[in-house]
């Protein structure tokens, strides 16, 4: 699963927000037990887990023998990290998000990929697991464990949301927006789009709301932040739709 190293790109690229990424490579029982132990936001877990503990380079630490965890939240990315998850949450972290079974390394490796894209841009657990479902091939695997309202960062529009694009005759597409609550967004919010001209508010859940427009205005909507866009090609985002391969 080494490809999956590129999270640890993807994590911090927004320029408003200041993070302070560590990527740490084959720690031992011993100093990933420190690591858990300390004061860290999120960890993005890319390994091996059986039914000893998570996989280290000296044999295996088991979290159910934990005394205490202080990563807030995590995503486990290896095989039937239920258990496992599960203990570090008995043990101190929020949330995090694991496997319910073995997974298939390249398939786990996209689903980490987009995991990091969607987490980095303000989507919370909850919210992330429900796109990797809908959208990744083994996404069903996958779920939370403790509180699914977790997320890591802001989202620049208040509400996180997926923008579903539609061809349309004319020169015009039908294009759909899907919010997805937050704790500090939550049900029941306004959300203004900035995609139509009267400067309308839709309630910030689920189907918000769809317009006609033309690429011009879709391309000047689609650049103000990256989000997630699903068209004909799949699920992809904003800046691969707009500057396809």
């Amino acid at each position: 699963m080494a490809e999956e190293n590129v999270v640890s790109d993807i994590y911090g690229t927004r320029d408003w927000i200041d993070f302070d990424i560590t990527f740490e490579e084959r720690l031992s029982t011993a100093e990933l037990r420190t690591l858990l132990r300390s004061d860290v936001d999120f960890l993005h877990y890319i390994g091996h887990v059986d039914a000893d503990g998570i996989r280290c380079p000296d044999g295996h630490l088991d979290a159910c023998d934990l005394a205490e965890v202080n990563v807030s939240s995590f995503i486990l990315n290896a095989c039937d990290s239920y258990e496992q998850g599960r203990a570090l949450v008995d043990h101190g972290a929020m949330a995090g998000i694991v496997t319910l079974s073995e997974v298939n390394i390249d398939l786990a490796t996209s689903v980490g990929r987009t995991a990091a894209r969607l987490l980095n841009q303000g989507f919370s657990l909850a919210a992330t697991t429900a796109l990797i479902e809908e959208h990744e091939r083994i996404g069903h695997h996958y779920l939370v464990v403790g509180d699914a309202s977790v997320s890591m960062v802001r989202n620049d529009s208040g509400t996180p949301y997926t923008v579903d694009v539609r061809d349309e005759s004319g020169g015009q597409y039908e294009v759909a927006l899907f919010g997805y609550p937050r704790l500090d967004s939550p049900l029941g919010s306004l959300f203004t789009p900035h995609l139509d001209s009267d400067g309308q508010r839709y309630l910030n859940s689920g189907s918000m709301c769809s317009f006609r427009v033309r690429m011009e205005e879709l391309r000047t909507f689609l650049t103000k932040q990256e989000v997630p866009v699903i068209s004909q090609s799949g699920f992809q985002w904003s800046d691969d739709f707009l500057h396809p391969t």
